[in-house]
């Protein structure tokens, strides 16, 4: 699922399923664990990587700036309210040697971290088809039926 939502540049999401996975019961399911294919633990390890909070999300921006132009994406809210936190609390609102003059510096700032975000927003999913549960059997159309086990 980490890997899908990778996949489709939901970073919301993708940070949402890391940090369950991070959670002490979860990790306490050695036997569990233990059942994963190397291969899938090797594919979790990569998207965790993308979420990690090392140095101010470094891998995080990365993949955000590699999402085409044009390609859907729902960022992770954290960072950014992070960085308007930190442009905010970190900048006078005027320079300090003439407090008559703004800072333009950090309202251009604010100005790009906001558009950046605006301009995700303007991006849509085509939700045509979707990942159906594994009984299904792949792709389904607009019109999901419920498969013999209630899914």
């Amino acid at each position: 699922m980490a890997v899908e939502l990778k996949r489709l540049h939901n970073f919301t999401g993708l940070n949402a399923v890391v940090s369950g996975l991070r959670l002490d019961p979860t990790l306490k399911l050695e036997r569990s664990w233990g059942r994963v294919p190397a291969d899938k633990i090797d594919a979790l390890q990569e998207v965790r990587k993308v979420m990690s909070a090392d140095r101010q999300y470094k891998a995080y921006r990365t993949a955000m700036a590699e999402v085409p132009e044009d390609a859907a994406c729902v960022p992770h809210l954290g960072v950014h309210l992070f960085d308007l936190t930190f442009i905010e609390e970190g900048n006078k609102d005027n320079l300090p040697d003439r407090e008559d003059l703004l800072n333009f510096s950090k309202w251009r700032l604010l100005a790009d971290c906001v558009g950046n975000l605006m301009d995700i927003q303007r991006r849509s999913y085509d939700v045509g088809y979707v990942r159906a549960h594994a009984c299904c059997g792949g792709w389904v159309g607009p019109h999901v039926g419920v498969c013999a086990d209630g899914w």
